[in-house]
């Protein structure tokens, strides 16, 4: 999970920052919006079923889009929200997910991340349904809090 954020928001932030510029508005005011694919092995997931991790979610960057959208007010920006949709295949049991994501970051005056909030859904062709929500706590050192991590594997399929 460290990883996945990391690079996502790395990607993302730097794309911000060299295209502050493109914002509309005065003073360095607005909103800048990004459309791309992940990179190969960008994403990365743990599958957690009754408190264990039972499988990992990647991307091989052509089936997963990624939307992202910064605000900035005065040259700064305050908020960055990213959004991920398309195909993953669990690393184990190779069951294909289709995955829906979505990452809410915001800032403080000084461009320092103030929350940070990840939600994902994802739904597998064996029938297992994923869904986790966390709140970063420490971006730098990957610490994060669940709010909510469930699984509902498909017996049926197993």
């Amino acid at each position: 999970m460290k990883t996945k954020i990391f690079l996502l928001l790395c990607f993302l932030l730097g794309m911000g920052f060299n295209t502050l510029s493109a914002q509309n508005g005065k003073d360095g005011t607005g909103t800048v919006q990004m459309h791309f694919y992940a990179n190969e092995d960008q994403y990365w997931l743990p599958v957690i079923c009754n408190d264990e991790i039972v499988d990992y979610l990647t991307g091989d960057g052509k089936n997963l889009e990624i939307h992202g959208r910064m605000h900035y007010e005065g040259g700064k920006m305050r908020s960055l929200i990213v959004t991920a949709q398309g195909t993953l295949e669990s690393q184990l049991k190779k069951e294909v997910f289709t995955i829906h994501e979505q990452n809410r970051i915001y800032f403080d005056e000084n461009e320092i991340i103030n929350e940070f909030t990840a939600h994902t859904n994802a739904i597998g062709n064996m029938g297992t349904h994923l869904i986790i929500s966390m709140i970063v706590t420490d971006f730098n050192s990957g610490t994060y809090d669940l709010i909510k991590a469930m699984c509902v594997p498909n017996s049926d399929k197993d």
